[in-house]
């Protein structure tokens, strides 16, 4: 039996598809240029027999002049004070490869901050003159009458230390921004080991992080790679 006719429309994608693999794009690169989903970029690339370029620590050899251009890029970028999401828009690269790179180079993630109210300062100089008297966040909380979750949050924010941080289940700025690289992953249709794999992590934190964002186990599955 002949194999079936591909359509104009798949041909025309599998031609676009291998032109920006060739540039160098990676499988979520390509998804977000296309408007395509990245499940129909990677079924698209493993079809075509076309090795799949993966964001972060798979993308690049970290020896190559590629690589050290990117670093020197977003080093550069970062110094001038610029947020994660304004790099990457710059340099037309995901959120997800500045976040690693800055990790790579062990830079700060700068991020776009509101003007805080007079309200919300007053907050903050209050609960940090209790915690430097000793007294713990249920302790602070009781003494301004505010909920607790808002004083841990504002004892984090603050980067104060407080007793049983771990214990509490709360989430730092660095884990809502792993948090958050982890669910574009998702949304692009990349399985959990492949999120291992790009961002560095182990694949049980990514699936604690899928746990903590209540993703289905029907879009964490373990698909092979």
């Amino acid at each position: 039996m002949p194999p079936k006719r591909k359509s104009p429309q798949t041909l025309a994608l599998e031609a676009e598809v291998r032109t920006y693999s060739e540039q160098g794009l990676t499988a979520p690169e390509i998804a977000e240029r296309t408007g395509r989903p990245g499940r129909t970029i990677y079924e698209v690339l493993s079809r075509l027999g076309i090795p799949r370029n993966y964001t972060g620590r798979a993308a690049y050899s970290w020896n190559s002049p590629k690589a050290r251009e990117i670093e020197a890029e977003v080093r550069a970028f970062s110094e001038q004070g610029m947020t994660v999401a304004e790099i990457a828009k710059r340099t037309g690269r995901p959120v997800g490869t500045i976040y690693f790179v800055l990790r790579r180079l062990r830079l700060p993630y700068n991020r776009a901050l509101r003007p805080k109210s007079p309200e919300t300062r007053a907050l903050e100089a209050e609960v940090r003159k209790y915690s430097e008297q000793g007294m713990s966040a249920p302790e602070i909380a009781k003494k301004i009458r505010r909920p607790r979750s808002t004083i841990y949050d504002v004892l984090i924010r603050s980067g104060i230390p407080f007793k049983g941080m771990k214990d509490a289940g709360l989430r730092t700025p660095k884990t809502r921004a792993f948090e958050a690289e982890v669910q574009m992953y998702i949304s692009l249709g990349m399985s959990s080991k492949e999120i291992a794999r790009v961002t560095g992590r182990g694949e049980n934190t990514v699936l604690a992080a899928l746990h903590r964002l209540g993703v289905p186990l029907s879009k964490r599955s373990h698909r092979s790679g």
